[in-house]
Parts: structure tokens; sequence; C-alpha cells
């Protein structure tokens, strides 16, 4: 794990390079990964540094969205000087909302095998992003989301935002699970969801979601890594 390269000094750039360690691990061809949010600035962008070299150095296949021009010029200029401008070349950039680029892929038949949510703090947006990427995960797909923590409303969004860009996905999946397990008749006689949910594991401001043997293995790296112990549903 290229710490150093990366400048990796928080738990997001952490869990993106343990995901790339476990994807790495399987051995497969033609990988499919997408990102939602590119970079801010010059300066960030560090998921997408990681991304965008695995994917350049190994052959798979990598897209990122940012709806700012601005910052896809950025993300870009960071990908070409940490990762060179081949990296730069082989990834996808798209510059538009994270759902348009989400219908191009699936206009694209293509099925993803990773995906990394750490767009905008709208939490209604981040949940039709969640549902769309569901719908275009392979069965041993894995999605991250960044920035589980309480997010005030100066933007002008209407409600709480406990859980920041997960406020709305973790109660959908938690419904969603007991839908699956058959809950008690009437219970949830209101809830549609067409997905068969997989479980998801939070670590501070970090939610992990995927096949369980994907899930023991981040919980695993996390914990031996010092930090807080964090919640497997």
């Amino acid at each position: 794990m290229e710490k150093e390269k990366y400048n990796i000094k928080e738990l997001r750039g952490y869990s993106v390079a343990l995901i790339i360690q476990y994807l790495a691990s399987k051995n497969k061809l033609g990988l499919n990964i997408f990102e939602i949010g590119s970079a801010y600035s010059r300066n960030q962008g560090v998921s997408t540094a990681q991304l965008a070299d695995f994917a350049f150095q190994h052959g798979h296949n990598f897209s990122t969205v940012d709806i700012e021009p601005d910052h896809t010029a950025a993300s870009k200029a960071n990908v070409r000087q940490i990762c060179g401008a081949e990296a730069e070349e082989h990834a996808d950039f798209y510059t538009c909302d994270s759902l348009d680029a989400l219908k191009d892929l699936e206009e694209k038949q293509v099925k993803l095998d990773f995906a990394y949510i750490d767009g905008g703090n709208d939490p209604l947006q981040n949940l039709r992003e969640f549902q769309k990427i569901t719908s275009l995960l392979k069965p041993d797909g894995i999605i991250l989301i960044d920035d589980l923590q309480e997010i005030n409303s100066p933007d002008g969004y209407p409600a709480p935002r406990p859980m920041g860009k997960a406020t709305l996905i973790i109660p959908y999946v938690i419904l969603a699970q007991h839908q699956a397990r058959e809950a008690p008749n009437g219970m949830l006689e209101k809830f549609e969801s067409s997905f068969e949910p997989k479980n998801f594991y939070i670590q501070v401001r970090m939610l992990a979601y995927g096949p369980d043997e994907f899930l023991k293995y981040y919980k695993d790296c996390i914990k031996q890594s010092g930090t807080k112990t964090g919640i497997h549903f």
C-alpha cells in the first residue's frame, strides 16, 4: 500500500487501498470501477489517483464523475501528476450529474465490480445513486460510501442528515434486508425494493457494502490498523 505516493493520511484513502488490495487478490481481468466525486481542488482526489493507477497498471476500467468542470480538471491534473499521463488517458472522466453517468454505463451494459460514492451531500441523490449502482453491481460487487458524519443543512436541505451521505441508504438497506428475510406480514407493506441486499460495515465515517467474504477481510484489516471498532449489519 503506497501511502507516500498517494499521500494517504486518513481513513478514506486507507479504505480505498484495502479494497484495491482485495480486488487485486482475486486476479480477475477487466474489472469495472466507478467513482462519484472526483476532486474539489488540485490537492484533493487521492482516491481518484489510487483507482486510476490501479486500473491502468492492471488493465481494468475506471470511470469517475463530477458535476463541476473545475473539479474534473483538478482531478485530471492530480492523476497526471501522481500517476502519469497514461493513467489519466486510460481513465474516463464524466462531467455531469452522477445519475446521467450511471445511465450511460447502463446503456453500455457495464456491470460494476466496485463503486465509490463520494459526491455531494444530498441524501436523496445519494440514495438514488446507490439504487442505480446496485442494479449495475455484479453479485460479488462492492460499494464504499464516504462521509457518514452528521452534516448540518446550510445548503437548504430540509431534513436532518445524521449519517451524512448514507442517511437514507442505511434505512433503505435495513428495510430491504427485513423484506428479504420475510418480516412479519404487514410490517413492510408499503416498502418496495427489487434488489437482493448484502450486508454492510460502518467504520467511523465509511460504509462498506458487499459480500460477507469481503466484509470479513475489510473488518479484520481495519481492526489490525488500530482504528476504532465499527458496526457490522
